[in-house]
């Protein structure tokens, strides 16, 4: 304000001793790499590591908003979600893991493999966390705001989308899951053939209760009398399951669906398994690197 009641003028004016800095190509290529190393550095931290680095000094080097101008301008590169890789998928025992895995799945054709996992639907799943108020005042919404009533999904799916699936009260376990596989090696497709046949393969996460002794080992031994392998999946290696990309396209069935969600949970469930068809599974499979 004291600059405008001085010159009249709102436009920037450059402290004295300060040149107008330009981006050069070694400072340009240099915010690439910064970028391509960790995506979600800032343009501040971006600018005071070409200071620290010795690419620019504090009278000439680009401004933050310089910078960001480049990095969408000159780089082309577009702000996006992150998908994170954890470091400890990186170790040495974790990646001895991930090979042996790979050399285990490779063994199988897409169509053969059946991913199971649970999942939690709370009651209330259904409704929102944001929406719109007048500045001050705070943004409040009637709807249904249940206990911690919560139900959960098994859910065994393939290349030809969801094979089969039980809604449970309250959480899993391992009971359930060798009730759950009792019940998934009965099922059949409309033509008649079994959902889960000899050369088939199960893969599922690492939970605690899928290593119990008293589950894994009569879990395994049921599969093997039907000729289907039993696969554990390498720890912190979300991008390699399947599972995700459909719960993920569950949650949007039941946001999309707020009011049916919150008061038929068990029904809304259902419809969104439906969505998990023949036309879905094969991208996601094909995402994760299985086709």
């Amino acid at each position: 304000m004291n600059s405008y009641f001085e010159t009249h003028s709102i436009s920037a004016k450059v402290p004295p001793g300060k040149d107008h800095s330009v981006i050069t190509d070694n400072v340009l290529q240099n915010i690439e790499w910064y970028k391509a190393q960790k995506p979600s550095i800032y343009a501040r931290e971006t600018r005071d590591r070409l200071i620290r680095e010795g690419l620019c000094d504090e009278n000439h080097a680009p401004s933050n908003s310089a910078i960001a101008h480049s990095i969408r301008w000159e780089l082309n590169l577009t702000r996006k979600r992150l998908q994170v890789t954890p470091v400890e998928s990186l170790t040495p025992v974790s990646m001895e893991k991930q090979n042996q895995y790979f050399e285990e799945i490779s063994k199988f054709p897409a169509r053969h493999i059946h991913f199971m996992d649970e999942a939690s639907v709370i009651r209330t799943s259904g409704n929102r966390t944001y929406g719109h108020a007048y500045i001050g005042k705070p943004a409040v919404e009637v709807c249904r705001y249940s206990s911690d009533a919560t139900l959960t999904i098994n859910l065994l799916c393939g290349f030809f989308g969801a094979d089969y699936y039980d809604i449970l009260e309250g959480p899993s376990n391992g009971l359930e899951l060798l009730q759950f596989f009792s019940d998934a090696l009965e099922q059949t497709y409309p033509n008649g053939n079994p959902i889960l046949s000899a050369g088939d393969a199960v893969v599922m996460d690492n939970c605690g209760f899928h290593h119990a002794r008293h589950v894994e080992p009569v879990l395994r031994q049921m599969l093997l009398r039907h000729g289907v392998a039993l696969i554990f999946q390498p720890p912190y290696c979300p991008e390699l399951n399947p599972r995700e990309y459909c719960f993920a396209h569950m949650r949007k069935s039941f946001r999309n669906n707020e009011r049916f969600t919150a008061f038929y949970t068990e029904l809304a469930i259902v419809n969104a398994v439906e969505l998990i068809t023949a036309g879905f599974c094969p991208g996601v499979f094909e995402k994760c690197g299985y086709v």
